[in-house]
């Protein structure tokens, strides 16, 4: 799963938690939240030291896309 894909489903995962009427589901979707907003975090912030990247300008054109359209 890519940092953009991890970001999608903790997006998914919390918007269950929300929406869940069960306490016990909604925790295990919060907490599954929280585990995918991290991976997206750290895909994210290594993302640019890894690939030399001095400016998001210099990323490939596909990554950067991604990255801004999650962040939408």
């Amino acid at each position: 799963m890519r940092g953009t894909e991890h970001y999608r489903e903790a997006e998914r995962a919390l918007r269950r938690a929300n929406e869940s009427g069960d306490v016990e589901w909604a925790m295990v979707n919060a907490q599954m939240a929280q585990v995918h907003a991290t991976l997206a975090l750290a895909a994210a912030t290594a993302l640019a030291p890894v690939a030399g990247v001095q400016d998001t300008r210099e990323l490939e054109s596909s990554t950067y896309e991604a990255w801004q359209e999650v962040a939408e």
